[in-house]
């Protein structure tokens, strides 16, 4: 990891090259797309927005011109340069400006909230677009001509995937953007990044309207009976966006009270395998801590 940030950090064509390839390799092992990322955003938070851009602009006309040789088509350049690196250049901004990971946080779920009004506004049935986009990707694949087994769970996805495709590039850009705050740390300011990341909190006066969100998320399901909407879908962003703080404030308990780093291990563990428990029970983590603080506890109560 030290090496590819010290290799990007070289010059602007090296990490042009580093993050047009990485970039390009992530369509067929999607995790190698968060290095591209990072290496983005860690050339926007150590040189600036100009130089950021610049970058950011020349690997999308690298990757273009691949794609246009190889597949004769520049859309998954044009993809990866709009849906992935600009996000991460702009919110790098944020962070390098205020030196604040939860205001940078904060500009992540406000891009993912307009992601979602936007497509709620321009697409008149997004569960239907949605529905579409999923039977045409299952039955692309071998065996699965016949639509009507699935046909009941694809259209349960549906109704969901715009508050979780918003939820999961809100994740994704926060990931990214740490690895590229994490590099920075490494490179400039040994151990900065730790005490930075703990202190991780978003902006209280989002808290009311998260609330209220999930307030009237709740009369839809139990009163109308509308359990997906546009509602529903800033929840899920909310959701993603307080799951971090609730993990910083985890890291900075196992290192106050001096637990045993199995205790994060596990905490990762279950993100990965119940996610949709582990991150509604971080997020709610987050959301407690605008009331009790649990980062300013005394080490000996118990919170």
């Amino acid at each position: 990891m030290r090496s590819l940030a010290e290799f990007v950090m070289r010059g602007r064509w090296q990490a042009v090259g580093t993050i047009s390839a990485l970039g390009m390799l992530g369509w067929l092992l999607p995790p190698v797309s968060y290095l591209s990322g990072a290496a983005a955003g860690l050339c926007a938070l150590r040189h600036g927005a100009r130089e950021g851009f610049l970058v950011v602009s020349y690997a999308a006309l690298g990757a273009g011109l691949v794609t246009l040789v190889g597949i004769g088509n520049v859309l998954p350049a044009m993809f990866l340069a709009v849906a992935w690196w600009l996000p991460i250049w702009l919110c790098a901004q944020v962070l390098r400006v205020s030196r604040s990971q939860g205001l940078a946080l904060a500009a992540i779920g406000g891009l993912a909230a307009l992601a979602v009004v936007a497509a709620r506004v321009w697409v008149d049935d997004v569960e239907g677009w949605w529905r579409g986009v999923l039977e045409h990707i299952v039955s692309a694949a071998p065996g699965h001509e016949d639509m009507g087994p699935e046909r009941a769970m694809l259209d349960a996805l549906a109704v969901m995937m715009n508050g979780l495709v918003a939820g999961a590039f809100a994740m994704s850009v926060m990931i990214a953007l740490l690895i590229a705050r994490y590099w920075q740390a490494l490179l400039y300011n040994p151990g900065g990044f730790r005490a930075e990341f703990e202190g991780l909190k978003l902006p209280g006066a989002l808290v009311p309207a998260v609330v209220l969100t999930g307030i009237f998320a709740t009369i839809e399901a139990l009163v109308f009976g509308q359990r997906h909407g546009l509602i529903t879908d800033l929840l899920v962003v909310a959701v993603a966006m307080y799951a971090f703080q609730g993990l910083a404030i985890a890291h900075h308990y196992v290192r106050n009270r001096q637990l045993a780093s199995a205790w994060l291990v596990a905490l990762y563990a279950a993100v990965l395998l119940v996610p949709q428990i582990a991150l509604v029970a971080l997020a709610a983590l987050g959301l407690l801590d605008h009331r009790v603080n649990f980062r300013h506890l005394p080490v000996g109560d118990k919170a």
